[in-house]
């Protein structure tokens, strides 16, 4: 008997922590309980009282634990865990108790948070084209790259930002490169731009040591070629007949395309 005490303890406990935690449409628990004991007290001997008072304690301990998932899912609901030591085993819950308690801790599931792309200012932009031009260095020996650029270029600039955007231009590019006393890269360079009513509005020649052409780090297919202070122009060497790339502004900025078509 003193076991069946235990138990419709257990009982009166856990009905009473459901009576905190119950909402609008949880069963009255007080009705329940009292309906439970006086269920216990008139079975026939202590035997069958207990196994009846194991039945309602199990099912206050799965009532409890559902009341309290429901409550953390409340934005007001505590922090407040409560302590509990032993379970006895239920054996009695029944298939659609066990049904609900899934149904609730499959509802738990973690919200996956996707990284969003870090967007790029076209300040940004500009400024890593400038710090890498400017950390280019200038070609002072006969690599492939320069041996690729000699010889007499025509092509087109097309702009594609600011005032200009859509005109086309003429481009027309001169460069011979030679070794002096095979120690120094030297040239005769001409890089002409001309607006469509035929005017000239860049000119960049030079005859000496090379400051024109510029070669990228750990790339053979690129040079920068520079058609005005400041100004310069990354273009793609891999067809030697046919080169192309853009323009950028001494910002960094860019402006449009160029391409241009070897005459000789």
């Amino acid at each position: 008997m003193k076991t069946l005490g235990v138990l419709l303890l257990g009982v009166l406990i856990g009905v009473g922590i459901m009576a905190s935690l119950r909402d609008d449409k949880t069963p009255a628990p007080q009705e329940w309980a009292e309906a439970g004991v006086v269920k216990i007290q008139t079975q026939g001997d202590s035997a069958a009282q207990l196994k009846a008072a194991e039945e309602y304690y199990g099912k206050a301990v799965v009532l409890f634990l559902a009341s309290l998932v429901r409550e953390q899912q409340r934005p007001e609901a505590t922090l407040a865990e409560p302590i509990i030591k032993e379970i006895p085993p239920q054996e009695s819950i029944t298939p659609s108790e066990s049904a609900a308690l899934a149904a609730v801790a499959s509802s738990q599931q973690p919200v996956k948070v996707e990284a969003q792309p870090v967007a790029v200012s076209p300040a940004d932009k500009a400024l890593n084209h400038l710090i890498t031009h400017r950390k280019s260095p200038v070609a002072d020996k006969m690599t492939p790259q320069v041996r690729k650029m000699r010889g007499n270029f025509e092509g087109r600039f097309k702009w594609e930002t600011g005032k200009n955007k859509g005109r086309i231009d003429q481009v027309a590019m001169d460069m011979n490169f030679y070794m002096e006393d095979g120690k120094k890269l030297m040239g005769i360079i001409s890089i002409i731009l001309t607006d469509p009513n035929g005017k000239q509005y860049s000119r960049s020649t030079g005859n000496g040591e090379n400051q024109t052409l510029r070669l990228v780090p750990g790339r053979k297919d690129q040079v920068y070629v520079e058609p005005a202070p400041g100004d310069f122009i990354l273009l793609d060497i891999r067809n030697t007949n046919r080169m192309s790339g853009p323009y950028y502004d001494q910002g960094g900025n860019y402006l449009g395309k160029v391409e241009i078509w070897r005459k000789n």
